[in-house]
Order: C-alpha cells, then sequence, then structure tokens
C-alpha cells in the first residue's frame, strides 16, 4: 500500500470510546424530511488497530476480527444493539463469529424499509 494513504491509529483522545476492552464502535446519522421515511446518510466505523493485530495471534483471531467488523457495522447500516447474548448484535461478544437469526431478522427489515423508502422516492 503507497505509504501516502496509510492511517495511523487513532489516539485515545481521539476515540476515548475505545479504551478498556471495547474493540471498535460503529454508528450512523440520519435525515428526516417531515412526511418522508428517515434516511441513513453517513455512517463511521472507528476500530482499535493495535488491539486487533494482538487479536490476530489468537487461535481463531482473524474469525473474531471479522466478527468485531461485523458487530459495528451493523449500527453504520441501522441494526441497534440487542439484549439476546446469543445474537451478534449484542454488546459484548459472547462467542458468536456471525450474525445469529434475530440479527438477519434485523437487517432483513431494514432491507426491506430501504427498497420501500427507494419506491416511495421514485414516485
Amino acid at each position: 500500500m503507497d505509504p501516502r494513504y496509510r492511517r495511523r491509529p487513532p489516539r485515545p483522545e481521539e476515540a476515548p470510546k475505545l479504551a478498556g476492552k471495547v474493540a471498535g464502535t460503529g454508528g450512523s446519522a440520519y435525515a428526516h424530511i417531515p412526511g418522508e421515511p428517515y434516511v441513513y446518510v453517513a455512517g463511521q466505523m472507528t476500530l482499535d488497530a493495535p488491539g486487533l493485530a494482538d487479536t490476530l495471534a489468537w487461535p481463531e483471531g482473524p474469525a473474531h476480527i471479522r466478527a468485531i467488523i461485523m458487530h459495528e457495522l451493523g449500527p453504520v447500516l441501522g441494526l441497534d444493539r440487542v439484549d439476546d447474548p446469543t445474537q451478534l448484535m449484542y454488546a459484548e461478544n459472547s462467542g458468536q463469529f456471525g450474525f445469529g437469526d434475530g440479527d438477519r431478522a434485523g437487517l432483513a427489515l431494514l432491507g426491506n424499509w430501504g427498497m420501500r423508502a427507494a419506491a416511495v422516492t421514485a414516485r
């Protein structure tokens, strides 16, 4: 990779939410016009690169990192955290390496909502 495009990991003061055991954060912003559906207009994910580099050395490190990225992309897409520890969108990972049935159902609802919003906008 061209060194001009390399980004340094965020400093603790730049990403205070990455303190402690937190491996990443994700979220999105939306726009809303009264009478129209909410529309996601921006999203961002921040990862603890040095911490993830250490995670790569674990026996299932790459699977853990993939799960972290999937977990943090959920809120970018509009998926919320859940109270069910069997789902990847639970606040703390309890051994899930992929989306659970509830996670997939939430993503399907978001996808259907997005298709409905696009149909309304196309009119």
